[in-house]
This record gives C-alpha cells, structure tokens and sequence, in this order.
C-alpha cells in the first residue's frame, strides 16, 4: 500500500532544522538550531496522539543532540563536547537531565542495549566506540572501549556492536568488557552512514 500523509508540521516556518528524532508515547522529540541571531539549540516536543492533527507541545533549549535513544521513559543524547545526556521524560513535556558523562573529545553516535550504551567518541581525529554502564542513569560509568576507524553509525545486537565505515561494515564484540575487539569486516558495500537494527539477524544499511 502506498503511505498517505495525515499532518505535517513546517518546522522550517520557524527555521528549525530537525535532526534526530525519537518517539516515547504519544510525543516525538527532534532536536533542532536556529539559524538566525542568537543561534542555539534545542529540543521539541510534538504532540502525536492524534495523528491528523500533530502540534508543537513544547520547546526548550539544549545541548547540540547528534543523536538520540529512547528506552521506556528514559532518553540517552549524545551532544558532541557535552558528551551523554540522561533525560527522564516521565513529564514529556518537561524533560529532566539525570545523570550525564563527559569525557574528552565529541560524542557521536549511540545505541542503548539491556545496561549498556555504546557511543562513538572523537578525540583528536582518532574513534573509538565506548561502553558505559547505565544500569544507574543517574551514575554512568565506561566500562569498555576498542579504538576503530571512523565511525558513521552503530547498532547493538546483544554484545555485538555493528558500526559502519566508508564502504565497511564491521562488529565488535563486546562480551568481554576488558578486551573488546573488532571480530567481523565486510567490504564492497556501498558507502553507508545510516544504521537501522531490523531484527537480531539483519542489519539495514543505507545512506542519508
């Protein structure tokens, strides 16, 4: 069947340019920034409970968000120098930061398995994908990392992590948290830079 638009919001009216975006309940949360003075960032909070009528619920300003999880009421944002956020969203439309970790460099990327989430993190040209402990949010703590190439997306599968790279896609294996390692290397793909886990056994890779 062909898909058949119900509403849209012109986010751009307002010269936003959304970026992740996640859904928990009957609210989407997108990540924008203005472009004209003062620029900032922020986070939106759209109403979609009622799908023909989707509406703006709130705004508020935030980190820059590269990227975004969301598991049960809680949200992991990875905001580049300001490293992860934890955000409760019990209130969806008052967001709270509980916990958070900054190290060095950017944070880049994540994805959120069972008490882990792997980040990708850039410091001084050189990745690395991350493992930090989230079992308390409000007390993050790394506990694994394994330097690799640069890094466009990932995805968790269990302890596997698939994270791709120019025209690669390679897992590290991370049931080992003092010794993860990259165990697979496939090649001859077309370049991908978007990741999406399809079940435990498949992988979509595509482009933006």
């Amino acid at each position: 069947h062909s898909p058949i638009e119900l509403s849209y919001i012109r986010l751009n009216d307002q010269d936003y340019r959304p970026k992740p975006i996640e859904k928990c309940g009957s609210f989407i949360y997108a990540s924008y920034r203005t472009y004209e003075e003062p620029r900032y960032y922020g986070l939106s909070m759209i109403d979609v409970s009622d799908p023909s009528n989707i509406q703006i619920a709130a705004q508020d300003t935030f980190y820059q968000i590269w990227d975004l999880e969301i598991r049960g009421s809680i949200a992991y944002f990875v905001c580049g120098s300001d490293g992860l956020q934890i955000v409760d969203l019990q209130n969806p439309i008052e967001p709270q930061i509980i916990g958070s970790l900054q190290g060095e460099g950017r944070y880049l990327f994540v994805d959120v398995e069972d008490d882990l989430a792997y980040t990708v993190q850039l410091v001084n040209n050189s990745y690395s994908v991350r493992a930090i402990d989230i079992s308390d949010p409000t007390d993050p703590r790394e506990v694994g990392s394994c330097p690799t190439w640069r890094i466009f997306d990932l995805v968790a599968n269990g302890n596997l992590v698939v994270a791709s790279y120019s025209t690669y896609i390679i897992g590290i294996d991370f049931s080992d948290l003092q010794n993860p390692h990259v165990t697979m290397h496939s090649e001859g793909i077309p370049p991908s830079r978007i990741l999406h886990k399809l079940s435990d056994s498949y992988v979509i890779a595509g482009n933006e």
